[in-house]
């Protein structure tokens, strides 16, 4: 089985094609702008707008910044740690050290201020 390829000129005409519609196109953007008619010309209509009205309302219980962080977290070896098995923690490892922060902690506290690996982290929940 062979395949004949025939070469229709089709790439000819879609280059000259495309040339031809840059140049339809540049041609209508300069003619669109009037002799004499610079940008001190120009002129916006600015509409105001309100703001809309907020479709989800919530209840804030707190305030801000009432859910103090933790800044000087105190760890123990893992084998050490009273957590059961199935116990959450939020867990992160970097350049060879490991910390995990139990979410029993952090459901409380939320937030931790910590270094790992000399990097300073939040860890958050």
């Amino acid at each position: 089985m062979s395949v004949h390829i025939i070469d229709t000129g089709r790439r000819r005409w879609g280059l000259l094609g495309f040339l031809l519609m840059t140049l339809a196109l540049l041609l209508a953007a300069c003619g669109a702008r009037q002799k004499g008619a610079g940008p001190s010309a120009q002129t916006a209509t600015v509409i105001p707008t309100s703001t809309p009205e907020p479709r989800y309302r919530y209840n804030q219980l707190l305030s801000r910044d009432s859910i103090r962080p933790i800044y000087e977290p105190e760890f123990i070896p893992a084998a050490q740690a009273k957590l059961n098995d199935d116990e959450l923690v939020l867990a992160i490892a970097l350049d060879g050290e490991a910390k995990a922060y139990p979410i029993t902690v952090l459901n409380s506290r939320e937030m931790v201020n910590d270094t790992l690996a000399g990097t300073p982290i939040l860890a958050t929940w």
